[in-house]
């Protein structure tokens, strides 16, 4: 930025200074504090209202009114700060002040105000086409009845606009179509639904003048049935009453029955059935009184019976249960009787048995194999042949009885190895 020319001051200040009435010392002092500012202020207003900005690229002219806004911003700055400064003074420096201090702001601030245009042309100038583009594309949505209201029109991609724009139409078409069958089919409906009262009116019309004639007719008939009826009815009580009677003598149960409206035949038969239906009742009757007297005999025996066979019962099993009891004492004993004898029977043949077990050819080599090819199973073989042998020997009964068991056991072994 070049060096400040200093240029004589207007009067303009001069005169607003002498309008406030102070002494001639302090406006030539006032002058002379504020004569800088003003000077200043008035070359800066030349070189302001010179920057005009007309293309979004030019950016060094907006750098240049950017650069010359900030020294007119410092400037009235300055201003502001040597006002404060002085009103302190007195009251009526300080209004000289102000008067002064607004002269020179009210030539800074729209200088300011054009300067921050001319900074700030590119994103003004995007802002007014967002606007215009805002208002023109709702123009143009609002065609097809879109609402738009919420959304930022004007910061939309042309292609992402032109597709909402074309689903728009597509949409405010076919709704188009749809009103106009909708329209369609109303004027359809309504026609039909003319043509359908005006049948409905003749039917009606035609409906009255045939339900007058069979109303008529209905009463016509109505009065003639009613002096049938009435006949018919003087008859079937008159029936009713002398047919109850002769019913009612056999107990039959008529209540569901008119029976003076049935045909003599149908009477007659039905009168048979109560005669007979009333014997076999009077018969069933008897009979169930011999078999309900019979039924008490027959349970009274069988309840006799079975205390009986309960007592009997109970008896024999008392008996066999201490019959029980004392063969199971019997058993006890002779077991224990039997085992001491075949213990006593075995202790002579015990020293025997073994030298034929630890020396097996005694007894097995009669069948054929050594003792070292003797097998458990063979060894088995020759002890149950042998325990057999001695079991002959013996006398006691007991002794017999005792390894005739142990050949059995060893027997039962031998199958199932």
């Amino acid at each position: 930025m070049s060096e400040v020319e200093i240029v004589e001051p207007k009067t303009e200040l001069i005169e607003q200074i002498k309008s406030i009435g102070l002494e001639e010392t302090t406006e030539r002092w006032l002058a002379g504090k504020y004569e800088p500012f003003f000077r200043k202020a008035l070359v800066w207003e030349e070189q302001a209202k010179a920057i005009v900005v007309t293309d979004v690229n030019d950016e060094e002219t907006m750098k240049q009114a950017g650069d010359m806004r900030k020294e007119l911003k410092a400037l009235r700055c300055s201003v502001e700060r040597e006002r404060k400064i002085l009103k302190e003074d007195a009251l009526k420096v300080g209004k000289a002040i102000d008067t002064i201090a607004r002269t020179i702001k009210g030539l800074i601030e729209p200088l300011e105000s054009h300067l921050k245009e001319q900074e700030e042309f590119a994103e003004i100038q995007r802002q007014k086409e967002i606007a215009r583009l805002q208002k023109v594309r709702k123009s143009l949505l609002d065609e097809f009845g879109f609402d738009s209201s919420s959304m930022n029109l004007g910061e939309m991609a042309n292609d992402v606009f032109d597709q909402m724009l074309s689903t728009a139409e597509s949409s405010h078409e076919a709704k188009l179509k749809e009103a106009e069958a909708e329209k369609k089919r109303k004027a359809e409906e309504a026609e039909a639904e003319r043509k359908r009262q005006e049948e409905a009116a003749a039917e009606k019309a035609r409906l009255e003048a045939e339900n007058a004639r069979l109303l008529q007719e209905q009463k016509d008939r109505e009065e003639r049935e009613a002096a049938e009826r009435a006949a018919r009815e003087e008859e079937v009580a008159r029936l009713q009453s002398e047919r109850a009677v002769l019913v009612d003598q056999f107990e039959f149960d008529h209540s569901y029955i008119s029976l003076g409206e049935m045909e003599e035949d149908a009477f007659q038969k039905l009168l048979e059935k109560a005669k007979t239906v009333y014997a076999e009742k009077l018969e069933a009757d008897q009979k169930a009184a011999e078999e309900a007297e019979r039924k008490r005999i027959e349970d009274e025996e069988y309840k006799r019976q079975q205390e009986e066979s309960a007592a009997q019962i109970e008896a024999e099993r008392k008996k066999s249960e201490e019959a029980q009891a004392e063969a199971k004492q019997l058993r006890d004993a002779e077991q224990k009787r039997l085992q001491e004898e075949a213990e006593q029977a075995l202790k002579p043949t015990q020293t025997e048995a073994e030298g034929r077990l630890a020396d097996p050819t005694n007894h097995v080599g009669s069948i054929g194999f050594s003792r070292r090819q003797a097998t458990d199973k063979q060894k088995l073989e020759s002890l149950a042949e042998y325990a057999d042998e001695v079991r002959t020997q013996l006398k006691s009964d007991a002794g017999r009885e005792c390894l005739s068991q142990v050949v059995l056991m060893i027997r039962e072994t031998l199958g199932q190895m």
